[in-house]
């Protein structure tokens, strides 16, 4: 004998609640509570908080280049990424360098595919003639 199976109609059935373990009182984390807390202490500005990262990044920057000794050697564009991208400033001259490199490479083969497709010098430069002909340049001038 097989057991009987009890079939519903699943419109009859009731939703079931959601089953969601209970770990007791949610305690708030540190986190969600420090706004209240700072609000009590100075915040830096922006602007300074970016100034002291540049600086320390500086730092950085010149253990790997000594060569460069003042922010003013780098080039705008470096200082500027570096603050508009929010990365550290080894990466943007790293960055720089790799472009100006770029751009070094492709003219010196733009340079040298120019040089092999051109016909050469038009001038006839120190050729050197037959001493059959200088010899007859020669009398000749002297005739005149």
């Amino acid at each position: 004998m097989e057991p009987e199976i009890m079939e519903q109609d699943p419109m009859d059935m009731e939703p079931a609640e959601p089953t969601v373990p209970d770990n007791g009182p949610v305690e708030q984390s540190a986190e969600v509570t420090a706004p209240a807390e700072a609000a009590d202490e100075p915040v830096a500005p922006p602007a300074q908080d970016a100034t002291a990262r540049l600086a320390t990044d500086f730092l950085a920057l010149t253990e790997e280049f000594p060569q460069i000794v003042s922010p003013s050697q780098l080039p705008d564009s470096v200082l500027e990424v570096a603050a508009q991208q929010g990365i550290p400033l080894l990466d943007a001259y790293l960055r720089y360098r790799w472009q100006e490199e770029k751009k070094v490479a492709a003219a010196s083969a733009k340079r040298q595919q120019a040089a092999a497709q051109s016909a050469g010098s038009l001038s006839r430069g120190a050729v050197q003639t037959p001493p059959e002909q200088d010899a007859f340049l020669r009398a000749f001038r002297s005739a005149l």
